[in-house]
């Protein structure tokens, strides 16, 4: 029974590495500018962060 399930998950597991994710962009829709300034703000956020640790 459990070399059944052993197997059971090898094709499970051998399923997903051969099928492909979708993936979706979630700053597609940002211009390089919008995206600059993003980081800019999440990184003087992590300094800030940093600073109060």
């Amino acid at each position: 029974m459990e070399r059944m399930k052993q197997l059971s998950s090898a094709r499970k597991l051998k399923e997903r590495e051969e099928t492909p994710v979708p993936f979706a962009d979630p700053y597609s829709d940002m211009t390089p500018e919008e995206k600059s300034k993003m980081i800019i703000a999440l990184m003087a956020a992590r300094e800030r962060d940093a600073e109060r640790i």
